[in-house]
């Protein structure tokens, strides 16, 4: 199956779509101004879930991928268990990140006095 261009390219067709300015998109998801015009090759986690979080019906297994098709059903948003699974695993794994930056924080203080 080929893949229909690169995330940046999915990302800016969704956009169209949605009929959404990057400015505007990237206010929703929370990052720069601009974020999209300097995306390279993929997003960080963080990046992903804000995505999905504010445009439910985007399939990230398309953005991600381009396997599929770009929107999800309802019956997909509805009843996607895995989804919210992923988004869990996706928060847990911000947290750890979060605690071990502030263990790095600790350390380098200490290694500084």
């Amino acid at each position: 199956m080929k893949m229909q261009g690169s995330v940046k390219q999915r990302l800016i067709k969704f956009l169209k779509y949605k009929k959404i300015g990057q400015l505007k998109f990237a206010k929703l998801i929370d990052v720069s101004d601009g974020y999209v015009n300097a995306m390279r090759k993929s997003m960080q986690p963080e990046v992903i879930y804000n995505i999905a979080i504010n445009f439910p019906e985007l399939d990230i297994r398309w953005l991600m991928t381009g396997i599929g098709d770009m929107l999800l059903t309802k019956t997909d948003v509805l009843a996607d268990s895995d989804t919210a699974k992923l988004f869990t695993i996706i928060e847990n794994m911000q947290e750890e990140i979060k605690n071990l930056q502030e263990e790095i924080k600790n350390k380098q203080r200490t290694i500084e006095i």
